[in-house]
Formats: structure tokens, sequence, C-alpha cells
């Protein structure tokens, strides 16, 4: 914390100090006061303003490794003044950190502006690797296409997630592909039971019964939770389960299960309360 507000202090009066140089037209001098007196970062930001690359990364490598954001917006330094090579290296050699995952992201995003799409799906198969996710997934896939790669590559990685277990990006990955069969032949498999509303969502339109099933489960399990909230959001699902059984022309089977529903639930003046207002 001390370092921290040492190096703003330092920093401020740096740019106070450059200000009045300025003003008095005594521009030319600014340079040298950085170099005498500024942080690590104004020192770094000069040397690449006057073209030094070389040294700026020597004292970002020393300096930059704990401030994820500053590697960042250095390499991007790097890239404007032609340094694209020297900002690969450098933020390569920042991989073993624990702020990987974002350096990985600056390397794909940068081959790919490039069009470089080889090395940026290694950097994306990398990524993914590392902590898989929809948006990883999203984003290899469009790399992927464009090298006409992506057949081959997802059955792998679908295996590969299959093996460690990942339902629920798997169920992710099926919605997100319209197989929504799939999503429900996996939704059993999920650890918390997050995805149940997502998939009953998705289902309504072609799986209305499975859909129905899902929302009436997630109703029972929030007014086991009890609670004001829990019960005016079971009465908000069970409006769509309402809407599902007329869709199914089933206002008689509806009827019954909200009657009984009621009835078993017949001591929780709250949960009685919610369902009136949403006119169940």
């Amino acid at each position: 914390m001390n370092d921290e507000y040492s190096r703003w202090g330092r920093e401020s009066l740096v740019k106070l100090l450059a200000r009045r140089l300025e003003r008095t037209g005594r521009q030319a001098e600014i340079p040298d006061l950085v170099f005498e007196l500024g942080s690590a970062e104004q020192r770094t930001f000069e040397l690449l303003r006057q073209g030094r690359i070389a040294e700026a990364v020597t004292i970002a490598k020393k300096y930059f490794a704990d401030l994820p954001g500053l590697v960042l917006r250095f390499a991007d330094a790097l890239v404007q003044v032609g340094g694209l090579t020297e900002a690969t290296a450098y933020i390569s050699s920042q991989l073993e950190t624990r702020y990987r995952a974002s350096y990985l992201e600056w390397l794909a995003q940068r081959a790919e502006v490039q069009q470089d799409l080889g090395t940026a799906l290694e950097w994306r198969l990398r990524l993914f690797r590392e902590g898989s996710g929809l948006e990883s997934y999203l984003n290899l896939r469009e790399v992927a296409q464009r090298l006409d790669q992506w057949a081959s590559l997802r059955l792998t990685l679908i295996e590969k997630l299959e093996m460690d277990q990942s339902w629920d990006l798997l169920i992710e990955i099926a919605l997100e592909e319209g197989n929504v069969s799939r999503a429900l032949e996996l939704l059993p498999r999920q650890r918390w039971g997050q995805r149940d509303l997502q998939v009953a969502q998705a289902a309504e339109a072609d799986h209305p019964q499975a859909a129905i099933e899902i929302y009436l489960r997630s109703v029972e399990r929030l007014i086991a939770a009890r609670g004001r909230g829990n019960y005016h959001e079971a009465a908000a699902i069970l409006q769509r389960v309402k809407g599902l059984f007329k869709h199914l022309d089933a206002q008689v089977e509806w009827q019954q299960l909200i009657k009984d529903l009621r009835a078993r639930h017949a001591r929780l003046p709250a949960l009685q309360d919610e369902l009136d207002k949403a006119s169940l």
C-alpha cells in the first residue's frame, strides 16, 4: 500500500513539474525530468516515445509483473510504436503468472488482427484448456471455422468435456447450438441445478411437457427454501407453467395442479399471497 501511494505521489509530482516546464516553454527538459524523478511506468513510456523499445521492455519486466492492467497497456503501446514482435514476446514471458488468462486473450486477439489464424487457434486452444467456458468455446469455434477445422476439433472438445464431466458447460453448448434434446438429456447430470430454468425456457416450444416438469421441480425447491422472495419467484415460474398448459389445451389439468399445490402448502400464507397476486 505504501509503495502504491509513493508511486502515485511521485507520478503526480512529475506531472505537475512537467506542466510547469510546458508553460515556460521548456518542453525539451521534460524527458530528463521523467528519467530523474519519474516512476517506472513514466520512464518506460517515455522510452517508448523515444523509440528505445529494448530498454522499455527491460523496465517493464522488472516492475510491471503484478500490475496486469499496466502489462496490457504497455503491450498495446509497444504495438503502436511498431514493436509487435517485442510486445508478443513480452506478453508470452508473463504467461506463468496468475494473470495468464488475460494475457492469452491478448495474444489470441493480436494474432487474429494480424490474420495469423493458425497462431490464434493455438492461443485459443490453450485459453480454452485454462478455464473452459462458453465464451472461450465460441471464440475458439470462430477461428477454427475460418480455418475449416471446426468439425473435427469440436468432436475432440466435446469428448474432453464429457471425460471431465463438465456437464454445465456441455448444457450451455447444446443450447447455444440449438440442440435442446441434448440439453434435456444432460440436465440430470448438472451439479447445482443452475441450468434448469434456462433449459426449460429453451424447451417450451418443442418439448413443452419436459419444460413443465423442470419448472415444477424448480417451484418445489423454491417453496421448500421458504421466504417471500422465493415464493415470488415460484409464482412467476408457475405463470409460465400456466401458459404451457393453455398451449397444450390442458386447462383442466392446470386447475387441478394449482389446486393441489395450494392445498399442500396451505400453511404458508406468504406463498398463498404471492399466488393470489399472480392470479394463480
